[in-house]
């Protein structure tokens, strides 16, 4: 369902700064812009509390997940305008922010950019996107080590994770793809959706919601089998996020 509103929104504290990634612990707000940022006072004001040196020159944050005092944030590295396209990373912060560090070295050197973060248990899941394709990481020991858990053949670009009971979700370039061995192997799993882009999943419940170009499909049967829900949305408009709270559903794009 949908709900229409007329809304007033305020600016709050950042200005003129690429912000991504929004994420919530009891009354600490993160979000991630170059660097991580925190504001206890409903965004009134921010602080960066990382400022580690990842990178060569700049850094962005794109996922930020959180567990209890864990905090996990996924990114890349610039230099200037530039993406640096082998050098994704993971940090983490055992304190609520308050000091980080950098999670294998693997990340750094070897791997494209971290687009997305999901916890499972005492599982950690890391998804990439970059020139190389994308892959999907598996941590066990909290981020200290890190294992490929698919070959990223016809994948694409990783977009979005997401955790539903044993199963595991990842949105790609070329569809839905579904684990429920802890990404030993993975199936494509949205024929609806005819192997499109896949931007962005989010779960309520028992449903699992997928946005694609102008449209949100939603699963309820943990993926195997999918329902567009998109009447009233524009055509040809890039859906990148998606949001759940209660019965709304909220999607936004280009």
């Amino acid at each position: 369902s949908t709900l229409s509103a007329n809304a007033q929104w305020q600016q709050v504290g950042l200005t003129g700064q690429y912000v991504s990634c929004p994420a919530i612990s009891g009354s600490n707000i993160f979000a991630g812009s170059n660097y991580v940022l925190l504001s206890t006072n409903n965004g009134d004001s921010w602080a960066i509390v990382d400022s580690g040196n990842w990178c060569y020159q700049d850094y962005g944050i794109n996922s930020i997940a959180i567990n209890g005092s864990y905090i996990f944030a996924g990114g890349d590295c610039w230099v200037g305008d530039i993406l640096i396209p082998d050098n994704g990373y993971i940090i983490l912060s055992t304190n609520n922010g308050l000091s980080w560090t950098l999670e294998d070295d693997n990340f750094y050197y070897n791997q494209p950019p971290v687009t997305s973060i999901v916890m499972s248990g005492s599982n950690i899941f890391a998804g990439t996107g970059g020139v190389r394709g994308g892959y999907v990481f598996l941590s066990a020991d909290s981020g200290s080590t890190w294992t490929l858990v698919n070959d990223s053949v016809g994948w694409g670009y990783i977009f979005s994770l997401a955790v539903k009971g044993s199963r595991i979700f990842a949105a790609s370039n070329n569809g839905v793809f579904m684990s429920s061995n802890n990404g030993s192997s993975w199936t494509l799993v949205n024929n609806e959706l005819g192997g499109n882009k896949v931007s962005s999943l989010a779960v309520r419940d028992s449903d699992i919601f997928a946005s694609s170009v102008g449209q949100v499909f939603l699963s309820t049967n943990s993926g195997n089998s999918w329902t567009s829900i998109s009447n009233g949305l524009p055509n040809n408009t890039y859906l990148y996020a998606l949001a759940v709270k209660d019965s709304n559903i909220f999607t936004g794009g280009h």
